[in-house]
């Protein structure tokens, strides 16, 4: 089992300014964003374990076990999120 760490954004609508110029810089800094390729991941459904995550990702069956929650944080004005920690 591998110990990971993801951080997943969720928007609708146009990416705010300030965000795209913070993207940017990271390239100017020789950090390239990872452009991943569209894909549909197939889960199995369980409503009593939250904490468990079983998918079928391109013929492969991944598990995702959340091992940790820290809560809320705040990432900036108006940006807020439940900070959890998986292994993989």
């Amino acid at each position: 089992m591998f110990s990971t760490v993801e951080v997943r954004w969720f928007y609708q609508g146009v990416i705010p300014s300030d965000i795209q110029t913070w993207f940017d810089q990271k390239v100017v800094e020789g950090i390239e964003p990872i452009n991943q390729p569209s894909r549909t991941d197939q889960y199995l459904l369980q409503g009593h374990n939250a904490s468990l995550g079983v998918k079928l990702r391109e013929g492969r069956v991944e598990i995702k076990q959340r091992v940790q929650e820290y809560g809320y944080a705040e990432f900036g004005p108006a940006v807020t999120g439940i900070v959890k920690g998986r292994k993989k």
